[in-house]
């Protein structure tokens, strides 16, 4: 009898509203006017084989524009859900600092969108509980089962415990009796291309437990895939539709190939691409694609001194960046943006519960 086989396409941060830097000119402006398929054009045919496609959504949607400044940051509409029907099976994991950015009732909107879209997900409770955490089925005569959480506290409001997130996952994994099980962990710190000493620590923890894969996100940049037997850690998938338009590695991201069996991973490849000045995906070649992979390939890093170093030069690096792209391009700055970031520290808390 043939083994069972599964083919997975996983991606990084997948973005379908206008970050803060670009209020009016980001992807959810775009998708405004080309429509909600528009940003996966181009890669679009590397997925429609896929038996599976898993991404991280970091954008709330609504069938409401905002109003004002803070209203409209990340906010995507609601039928841009339509633009995720990728592969023959569509997951999402919400656990992320952004899904909450507009409170619980937006949250319910987001539901409801990916709903009609025929879009699964898994990722936060309204409560902040684990309650949404866990997505189970099967495909292909294969048992899988998704865990999705986040390590980052910020504006989801709801308390992000290290140490409590980290024992739910190990209890979970070692209880599950799914054949594939995968775990989308919202982790590390950004801008930087290795993970942390820690993240490995965990990483080759849940693997112990009993992870298939480990799809982390939130650095939006690459970070090293490392294979351990028959499982697969992917640190960070960086940014796969994004407007974070201001440096090599923002741009930078890829699509995770996994064949998967009944024994775990059998084999994978890592696609590389690069958003274009549309904030699209479009697969990178030549020498972009050749640096692309060094971040995928490389080695990671466990001297805490060392991650500290390359963590620093990482963030002092993206800061000017960022800067940079408002400067040169502050003839289609909305003021939106200038609106948002002049009153950011006095920005209201979204409603939870």
């Amino acid at each position: 009898m043939p083994e069972r086989t599964l083919q997975l396409s996983a991606v990084g941060d997948v973005m379908l509203g206008d970050s803060s830097h670009f209020l009016g000119r980001g992807v959810g402006s775009k998708i405004a006017l080309h429509g909600a398929e528009y940003p996966f054009a181009s890669i679009a045919p590397w997925l429609g084989d896929s038996d599976l496609f898993l991404a991280n959504l970091e954008s709330p949607l609504s069938s409401t524009p905002g109003r004002n400044a803070w209203q409209k940051v990340y906010r995507g509409a609601a039928d841009s859900a339509r633009g995720l029907r990728l592969a023959k099976h569509n997951i999402v994991t919400l656990a992320n600092n952004h899904i909450l950015e507009h409170g619980t009732p937006m949250l319910h909107e987001t539901h409801g969108a990916l709903a009609a879209a025929g879009i699964e997900y898994a990722g936060f409770a309204a409560d902040g509980s684990h309650r949404d955490g866990v997505l189970r089925w099967e495909q292909n005569g294969l048992s899988l089962a998704l865990f999705a959480d986040s390590l980052i506290p910020e504006f989801s409001r709801c308390p992000r415990d290290a140490a409590a997130t980290e024992s739910w996952l190990l209890d979970q994994l070692a209880a599950e009796t799914a054949d594939l099980r995968i775990v989308s962990l919202h982790w590390g710190d950004e801008y930087v291309t290795v993970p942390s000493p820690q993240q490995i620590e965990l990483g080759h923890k849940l693997v112990a437990a009993g992870a298939t894969l480990v799809l982390g996100h939130h650095p939006h940049v690459l970070q090293p895939i490392e294979r351990i037997d028959h499982s697969l850690i992917a640190y960070s998938l960086g940014n796969f539709v994004f407007d974070q338009d201001w440096s090599e590695l923002t741009r930078g991201g890829g699509v995770l190939q996994v064949e998967l069996g009944n024994e775990g991973v059998r084999d994978w490849s890592f696609r590389p691409t690069v958003l274009d000045r549309h904030c699209r995906p479009e697969p990178a070649d030549g020498q972009q694609a050749r640096f692309l992979r060094t971040l995928v390939e490389g080695p990671v890093v466990r001297e805490p001194a060392r991650y500290r170093a390359l963590l620093a030069e990482g963030l002092r690096t993206h800061r000017i960046a960022m800067k940079t792209e408002l400067l040169r391009n502050w003839y289609r700055v909305r003021k939106d943006t200038l609106s948002f970031l002049m009153s950011k520290k006095r920005r209201p808390r979204p409603r939870i519960g």
